[in-house]
């Protein structure tokens, strides 16, 4: 109970102490988060059309995961690149368990990606390896019967791995170079088929400036018809194979010529 300052009578003090504070003002509303502006992720590299590459067997393994297969894939090429490290080393000192080891290990990578064609010819080269080893099981206990055996060719399994890795880097750099800035880009299509045509004139007469050709006609194709089908031309064209080239070539023609284009 308070009292009066002057007169020391009892003052009645209001029973609802919360009347005499000011409502305070109502909370404000969080600050929703700024909004960030979502970079658009470029698209993975089209590995289709590849010869010697199934992409279903190693999509069973990364289902809808383009990007894994893109980074396996671009792994193999550099491990491959130079061709199978220590086959030939291996084949030349007479080696022939480490060759195989090697080869294993190659036809588990291929595996892998997909690389169907190079995984034949290693397992080939591999059974070739051992075929003398089934057919006389003492031949490790004769020295000079082993130096006298011819080794085996190394040829196809080179060649057919070194159009694998060609194509597949050149699909990567399609997939990762930029775009071909407005001015570049060719826009009258007139013009882009013109230079096609001649490009498959030089390819039917099998004229080996076809390539630079190509290269000098390249950002114009991809920026017009994508990177996907440029890359179907440019990969016959890197293996030297000019039939193949000219009928990707038409097929370009053809898409270029179509309405809506």
């Amino acid at each position: 109970m308070a009292t009066d300052a002057a007169t020391g009578a009892p003052v009645a003090v209001a029973a609802d102490a919360k009347a005499m504070v000011p409502p305070m003002a109502p909370a404000l509303p969080a600050a929703a988060p700024a909004a960030v502006a979502s970079v658009p992720k470029p698209p993975a590299p089209d590995f289709s059309g590849i010869d010697g590459l199934t992409m279903s067997r190693a999509l069973l393994y990364l289902p809808g995961r383009d990007e894994v297969y893109a980074r396996v894939l671009r792994q193999f090429s550099a491990n491959y690149g130079q061709g199978v490290p220590g086959l030939d080393v291996a084949l030349q000192a007479g080696d022939l368990a480490a060759a195989q080891r090697v080869l294993h290990s190659l036809r588990g990578a291929c595996g892998a990606v997909g690389a169907t064609a190079v995984q034949a010819e290693a397992q080939a080269l591999e059974l070739q390896l051992k075929a003398p080893e089934a057919a006389d099981a003492t031949a490790a206990a004769d020295a000079a019967d082993a130096a006298a055996r011819p080794l085996p060719s190394t040829a196809a399994l080179h060649t057919q791995l070194a159009r694998l890795v060609a194509a597949v880097r050149q699909r990567l750099a399609a997939a990762e170079s930029p775009p071909a800035p407005a001015g570049a880009v060719m826009g009258d299509a007139g013009a882009l088929a013109g230079r096609l045509q001649a490009l498959a004139g030089q390819l039917a007469q099998g004229d080996f400036q076809a390539g630079q050709a190509f290269r000098q006609l390249e950002p114009a194709l991809r920026a017009a018809l994508g990177a996907a089908a440029t890359a179907r031309l440019g990969q016959p064209l890197q293996q030297h194979d000019h039939a193949a080239a000219l009928q990707q070539c038409r097929a370009l023609l053809g898409q270029l010529q179509a309405p809506g284009q």
